[in-house]
């Protein structure tokens, strides 16, 4: 299922605009929010993000060409019946999300060292790349310089917690350790980085044949697994290629990167 997943995920990624660095940007996303996951961070926030915030800052900016020509900034934003249930609607929706958070976990929530640390770096990161930034023209998208505002709030927030918390503990908390399968992690990331580099080379029907088995057969790190059943997963990765091909190039004719093979 993960290698399935991996290539339909690349395949998708590089046929909205037949670019390899959309590829390279979802692996690096990918990886990070693996990472964040281990240490309590949705990937829900992030992908909606991606999606929705190229549209939402476009359609902020044309509101704020119209405010302008218009009325002003808060009658065309906070007033009429149907902004002004919106908000109702965004304000209940973040209330309920607190409050449901937060209800019963009050006595479980404890923050550590490893929420200090985090809170540490996403601060720093959100500080140098605010720095970075040039906008002078108003025109300028201003969507990334308000999250990283937020973005180093909350970080700054979590630092200051994580510390008081643990300058009062009085007795040391054993903190279980986030467990990270280190050999698995990076062969599969080895594999992916192979997988990706070789598409151009050999194509990406081929290519995604020998990543398919491969991943199947190798992954598990377990030499007794390698060669059992080597039959079915040469067949289960020459039948799933195969539905690809049928599908996407025959009777959808979609470009995929081709290379040595097919």
């Amino acid at each position: 299922m993960a290698a399935s997943i991996v290539i339909l995920a690349t395949f998708g990624t590089y046929c909205v605009q037949n670019s390899f660095h959309d590829v390279i940007v979802m692996f690096a996303l990918g990886t990070l929010m693996y990472i964040g996951n281990k240490f309590g961070f949705s990937a829900l926030p992030v992908v909606m993000g991606v999606i929705l915030g190229g549209i939402a800052e476009n359609n902020f900016l044309k509101g704020l060409l119209i405010a302008d020509a218009g009325k002003g900034l808060l009658p065309h934003f906070f007033t009429g019946p149907i902004n002004i249930i919106l908000i109702l609607i965004c304000a209940t929706s973040i209330a309920y999300g607190i409050y449901s958070g937060r209800k019963g976990e009050t006595k479980k929530m404890r923050v550590g060292r490893s929420d200090a640390i985090v809170g540490g770096v996403i601060l720093l990161y959100a500080i140098v790349v605010y720095s970075s930034m040039k906008a002078k023209d108003p025109l300028t998208p201003i969507f990334p310089a308000a999250t990283l505002i937020i973005m180093g709030s909350l970080s700054l927030l979590l630092l200051i917690l994580s510390l008081a918390s643990m300058m009062a503990r009085k007795e040391p908390r054993e903190v279980s350790p986030v467990h990270f399968p280190f050999s698995r992690i990076i062969f599969s990331g080895l594999l992916i980085i192979g997988y990706l580099s070789a598409l151009n080379i050999l194509g990406f029907y081929f290519t995604a044949f020998v990543f398919y088995l491969v991943f199947a057969s190798i992954v598990a790190l377990d030499r007794e697994a390698i060669f059992s059943r080597l039959h079915n997963k040469v067949l289960t990765s020459v039948l799933f290629v195969f539905i690809l091909y049928m599908l996407f190039k025959m009777l959808l004719k979609v470009q995929t990167p081709t290379g040595l093979a097919f």
